[in-house]
């Protein structure tokens, strides 16, 4: 018998297709026995879970104990499950941070302080830590980052005198170093808006010291170059490093450096106010030139920057122009004797003689004001702990009113003058705390 075929223009009928089979197939029994294990297992595993997280754990007194006990690694074990618990628990990470530190392990310690909440109240304590764990291994970046969280200034979470006081000291030590004195100068004036009037006086002796302390290049430089190997993305270390290498002769090390730092940066001021001292330095005077036509938005507000180039168009005899760049840094600057004295120099050889000697005298009178400043300083120092209004100390004080004040230091001047009225409650005339 011949089959008929639907034509393809024809819908297929219900007897065309073909039948699905109605019987049911089992799952096979592997998978079934797979499924249920598998079940049984996840079962198994919440009950432990839950039984682990139900157990008590050794109090933080029994921890102490066992780490006084040198059952340190029970400690750390309990410390890390009680984390695991409570990842917030300030006081665990703060135990077994100093388990870490005394095992030297520094970066550990650090991570460890860092992960306290700051809503802790012993973060103060913590931030210090952290700050003193990465200096031991020169991650000095971080540690610059850890101690002015340490040093902000909270009044629902007050850091702790001390804490405050060795952040600061650390801050200042780094900024010395790095030679970085407008930010040595911000936590100067926090740490006095903040600090009780007994401790002004040793806020503003540490201020005049960085009007008149250095450190020697040759000494920076060793630490530098550990803070660089240790933490290559340390931009304000390697720019040190620039000036520093610089200093002590190193050309090919510092242009190497502070070419880094101007690629990474090169918006930011102070880097090619450091590679024009650098070029200035090696007598390059086409790179200084190059250099100072390439100069970012902003530089015409740094003096150095202007008497930068000041000393790039005496170089060319161009002392007009000269003259003008150490006007413009004079604006910015009026109590620089260099500018002064470079400003005199420029006048001489444009004929303006009066102008000249004008500022030849005032160049005079500040460097010798600043030699006088030493001296009251040193004076200072020696009659501080006398009794208030004792007449030594009095007068030593005066004397920094009137020298600061030469200087333009008006902020320091007020400081001082503060203390002198305190001394001498029948002195008056005070005025705004303003400038440096």
């Amino acid at each position: 018998m011949t089959k008929t075929i639907a034509k393809p223009t024809e819908a297929p009928t219900s007897k065309d297709l073909p039948i699905a089979s109605t019987k049911r197939r089992g799952v096979p029994w592997p998978l079934a026995s797979l499924f249920w294990i598998l079940i049984l297992g996840l079962l198994g595993f919440d009950v432990w879970w839950i039984r682990r997280d139900s157990e008590s754990l050794p109090s933080p007194a029994v921890v102490r104990g066992w780490i006084s006990g040198r059952r340190v690694e029970e400690a750390k074990t309990v410390l890390r499950e009680r984390l695991r618990r409570s990842p917030h628990d300030g006081e665990a990470r703060m135990e077994l941070a100093r388990i870490l530190g005394a095992e030297k392990d520094y970066l550990g310690c650090s991570q460890e302080l860092a992960d306290i909440p700051e809503w802790w109240p012993t973060k103060a304590e913590a931030a210090f830590l952290e700050g003193q764990s990465y200096k031991i291994i020169d991650r000095i970046k971080d540690a610059e980052a850890a101690w002015n969280l340490c040093n902000q200034y909270d009044p629902l979470h007050p850091t702790p005198p001390k804490y405050e006081s060795a952040a600061n000291l650390e801050l200042m030590e780094l900024y010395a170093y790095e030679e970085r004195w407008d930010d040595a100068h911000r936590v100067i004036w926090n740490a006095y808006e903040h600090a009780d009037p007994v401790d002004h006086p040793a806020i503003l002796v540490m201020r005049i010291r960085t009007e008149m302390e250095r450190i020697d290049p040759a000494s920076a430089v060793v630490r530098l170059r550990r803070y660089v190997a240790a933490d290559a993305s340390d931009w304000e270390a390697r720019l040190a490093l620039a000036r520093v290498e610089s200093a002590i002769g190193r050309a090919e090390e510092a242009n190497l450096l502070i070419r880094q730092c101007l690629e990474e940066r090169p918006q930011e001021v102070r880097a090619w106010r450091e590679w024009l001292g650098i070029l200035l330095a090696q007598g390059d005077l086409p790179g200084l030139s190059e250099a100072i036509a390439k100069l970012p938005k902003g530089s015409e507000n740094d003096a150095e920057i202007w008497k930068y180039r000041g000393l790039a168009a005496e170089k060319r005899q161009n002392w007009s122009i000269a003259a003008e760049a150490y006007r413009a840094a004079l604006r910015l600057k009026p109590f620089e004797p260099e500018y002064h004295y470079k400003l005199s120099v420029a006048e001489e050889r444009l004929g303006s003689r009066a102008a000249a000697e004008q500022h030849r005298k005032i160049n005079k009178d500040l460097r010798a004001v600043r030699g006088q400043l030493t001296q009251a300083f040193e004076d200072y120092l020696k009659f501080e702990k006398q009794t208030s209004g004792s007449p030594d100390r009095t007068n030593s004080v005066a004397r920094l009113v009137d020298l600061c004040e030469k200087l333009g230091w008006e902020r320091v001047a007020n400081g001082w003058r503060r203390l002198l009225i305190a001394d001498k409650p029948r002195v008056v005339g005070t005025t705004p705390a303003v400038g440096r």
